[in-house]
C-alpha cells in the first residue's frame, strides 16, 4: 500500500468537502440575516401598533425559527471545520513520513534526565518518538501516551494494546475523524481550564441552595399567574410589576454565586462539548478487541457518560446566556439562576468521580490512536512477538524509526538465555551508539503494543536501562565519569531488587583512565553475567573483547570501517566478533596532527 498516496488523496476529498460546505455556510448566514430582520422587524412592528399578544407570539416563533437556522448554520460551520482539520491532519502525515518533525510537540514537559532511558533514546523534546506518535490534542492524552513510554508493560496488556492498534490502524477514516474532533475548540488543550473544572469538581457541593428550590417554584407560578391574569384582562397589567419584583430581590442573594459560576461558562460548555464528541465517536463504533469494548464500556456504564455530559453542557450553555435579553425576561419570572445551580450541584455530587474515569478512558483511546496512526502510515513495520521467555531479544532487519527510510540501514541481531550480553567494539562514528539507541527505540516500541522498524522482531517484556549521554553537571559539580557512575548505580541497584532489566552502556566508563576502565568493565560485566538481565556495552576496548572467551553468555560483535582514497567509509552494518580496525589515527591525520611514526 502506498500510504503517502493515501494521505494526498485524503487532502484532495477533504478539500472538495471543504470548499462545498464553504459555500453552503455563505448562503446558511446571508439567511440568517434575512430572518432577524424579517422576524423580529414585524415583532418591532407589532409592539409599536401596541398589538402586544401578536406581538409576543410574533417574538416567540421569530425566536424558535431563528434559533433553527442558527443550529444550521453551526453544524455546517462544524462540518467546515472538520474537513480543514482533515486536511491538516493528512498534511501532517506526509511531514511524519519523511521525518520532518520540527513542527510537532516534542513533550518537552516530560524531559526527566533521570529516567531510566527516556532522554538517552530521544523519546521525548526535539526529532523525538513522542512526535513520531502523538497524534493526541488533549493534555490527559497527551500524558497518557507519556506514561506509556515511560513506563513498559507486562504481556497481557502489550497484547491488548496490539490488537487495539491493530484494529484502529484498518479504521483510517475513524482515526482521523476522532483526532479531527478533539481539535475543534483549542480550550479543548488548555491545561488550565482542565485543572479548573478539577477544582471545581473537587470542592464541597453548596447543599443549602436545595432549600431554595420550593420558594422559587412558588415565585415563578405566582408570575405566571399574574402574567396570564394581565393577558386576559382581568387584572391591570401594572400589578405583574410586584410579583416580578419580589423575584428580583430574592436573586439578588444568589448574584455573587451565579456570577462566579458564570465566569468560565462558556469555555467550560466548550470543553465539555468537545469532550462529548469524542465520547460519541468511541461509542458510535462497533468494537472487537477487548481494549476498545473495555473503554467503550467504560463511558456508558454504569452512567451514560455522553448523556451526563449533554447534560451538562446545557446547564453551562444556558448558564452562559444569561446576558441575553431572553433569558433576563425568563429568569425574572421563573428565577432560573436558581434552578441552575442546584442543577449544577446535583450533577457535581453525582458525577465527579464519573469524570476522571471518563476522561482516563478518552485518554487512554487518544494514546493507542496514535499508536494506530502510526502503525498505519508504516505497514512495513512487524507486529512483535511477546515472548514468554524472562531474557529473549531475536531482531531481522532491525532499523530505527527516528532515521529516514532512504538513509536507514538495518541489521539482524539476537540475545538470549545462551548469549545475552553482547560486547560491541568498533571506530568512531561507525554506528555503535545509534545501533543501541535502534535496540532500545524497538524494544520500547514493542513494549507499548506499536509496530516496531523491523522485518520481524521477539522480544520479553523487559524493563529499559540505559547510560549514553552521561556529560557533567556545573551546578551540581558532578563530572561526565561520576555521573555514569551513578548511572550504573542506578542499574545494579534496580538488579539487586529483583528487577529484570535490558540495558545499554555506551562508552561504559569513558571518562577514566585506560587501566581502571578496564577493570571497572570488565567486573562490571562479569557481575551483570550473573544476573537475571540482557543487554550491550559499546567500547573502544578491544580488551573487552576478551571476556567473551571467558563466559557462555557473552557475545562479541563490532562495526568496522575502511579508508578508501583518502575518506572514511562505514556500512553501518554489526559484524559477530572483535573490532581489528578502528580509524582513530586517520581521523587524527586527516586534520593535521603529524603521528610520531607516521612516514608521512
Amino acid at each position: 500500500m502506498d500510504v503517502m498516496k493515501v494521505f494526498k488523496d485524503n487532502i484532495s476529498i477533504h478539500q472538495q468537502g471543504f470548499e462545498k460546505l464553504d459555500s453552503k455556510v455563505f448562503w446558511v448566514s446571508w439567511l440568517r440575516v434575512i430572518a432577524f430582520i424579517s422576524f423580529f422587524g414585524l415583532a418591532g412592528y407589532l409592539f409599536y401598533d401596541r398589538e402586544m399578544l401578536f406581538g409576543f407570539g410574533s417574538t416567540m416563533i421569530g425566536f424558535i425559527l431563528f434559533g433553527v437556522i442558527v443550529n444550521r448554520h453551526k453544524r455546517l460551520e462544524f462540518k467546515r471545520k472538520q474537513e480543514e482539520i482533515l486536511i491538516q491532519i493528512n498534511q501532517e502525515e506526509l511531514k511524519r513520513l519523511d521525518n520532518n518533525l520540527s513542527d510537532f510537540d516534542g513533550g518537552s514537559r516530560f524531559i526527566d534526565d533521570s529516567h531510566s532511558y527516556t532522554s538517552d533514546l530521544d523519546v521525548f523534546g526535539k526529532n523525538s518518538l513522542f512526535q513520531l506518535l502523538n497524534r493526541s490534542f488533549t493534555p490527559t492524552g497527551q500524558s497518557k501516551l507519556a506514561d506509556w513510554l515511560r513506563s513498559p508493560q507486562v504481556k497481557p496488556v502489550i497484547e491488548e494494546r496490539q490488537e487495539a492498534v491493530a484494529e484502529l490502524g484498518t479504521r483510517l477514516v475513524w482515526s482521523q475523524s476522532f483526532q479531527a474532533l478533539a481539535r475543534h475548540n483549542v480550550i479543548l488543550k488548555s491545561e488550565e481550564m482542565y485543572e479548573g473544572f478539577q477544582q471545581w469538581l473537587a470542592q464541597p457541593p453548596l447543599t443549602k441552595l436545595k432549600a431554595n428550590v420550593v420558594p422559587a417554584i412558588i415565585l415563578g407560578l405566582v408570575n405566571v399567574v399574574a402574567v396570564s391574569l394581565s393577558f386576559a384582562g382581568i387584572i391591570p397589567w401594572q400589578l405583574i410589576f410586584f410579583p416580578v419584583a419580589l423575584s428580583v430581590f430574592y436573586l439578588k442573594n444568589f448574584q455573587h454565586i451565579v456570577q462566579k459560576a458564570a465566569g468560565d461558562s462558556y469555555q467550560i460548555a466548550k470543553l465539555l462539548q468537545s469532550y462529548g464528541n469524542l465520547i460519541t465517536a468511541i461509542s458510535s463504533q462497533s468494537f472487537t478487541s477487548p481494549f476498545m469494548v473495555c473503554h467503550q464500556s467504560a463511558l456508558s456504564e454504569p452512567t451514560s457518560a455522553l448523556k451526563e455530559i449533554d447534560h451538562f453542557s446545557f446547564l453551562m450553555d444556558t448558564l452562559n446566556n444569561r446576558e441575553n435579553m431572553l433569558y433576563w425576561l425568563f429568569n425574572t419570572i421563573f428565577l432560573i439562576d436558581i434552578h441552575l445551580l442546584v442543577k449544577l450541584e446535583q450533577w457535581k455530587i453525582k458525577n465527579a468521580e464519573n469524570f476522571n474515569r471518563w476522561i482516563d478512558s478518552i485518554s487512554e483511546v487518544e494514546a493507542v490512536n496514535g499508536v494506530a496512526a502510526f502503525a498505519h502510515a508504516h505497514p512495513e513495520y512487524a507486529t512483535p512477538e511477546i515472548s514468554n521467555d524472562a531474557t529473549v531479544f531475536g531482531a531481522h532487519q532491525l532499523g530505527h524509526p527516528l532515521i529516514r527510510q532512504t538513509e536507514r540501514v538495518c541489521n539482524d541481531f539476537e540475545l538470549n538465555d545462551e548469549s545475552k550480553i553482547g560486547i560491541i567494539t568498533g571506530s568512531n562514528m561507525s554506528g555503535k551508539s545509534t545501533f543501541l539507541r535502534s535496540i532500545g527505540i524497538n524494544l520500547l516500541l514493542a513494549q507499548i503494543g506499536s509496530p516496531v522498524c523491523a522485518e520481524r522482531l521477539k522480544v520479553s517484556p523487559i524493563g529499559i536501562f540505559t547510560s549514553m549521554r552521561t556529560s557533567d553537571n556545573l551546578e551540581e559539580s558532578v563530572s561526565s565519569f561520576y555521573a555514569e557512575l551513578r548511572r550504573i548505580e542506578r542499574l545494579i541497584k534496580i538488579i539487586n531488587n529483583g528487577g529484570s532489566v535490558f540495558f545499554m552502556l555506551d562508552e561504559i566508563l569513558k571518562g577514566t583512565n585506560t587501566h581502571d576502565r578496564q577493570l571497572g568493565a570488565k567486573s562490571l560485566i562479569k557481575q551483570l553475567m550473573k544476573e537475571s538481565c540482557m543487554g550491550l556495552v559499546s567500547t573502544h576496548d578491544i580488551a573487552l573483547g576478551q571476556l567473551g572467551e571467558e563466559g557462555d553468555s557473552l557475545n562479541n560483535w563490532h562495526f568496522s570501517s575502511d579508508l578508501k582514497a583518502g575518506q572514511l567509509l562505514f556500512d553501518y552494518q554489526i559484524k559477530e566478533g572483535v573490532c581489528r580496525s578502528f580509524n582513530a589515527s586517520q581521523l587524527m591525520a586527516q586534520i593535521g596532527i603529524k603521528l610520531e611514526g607516521d612516514p608521512n
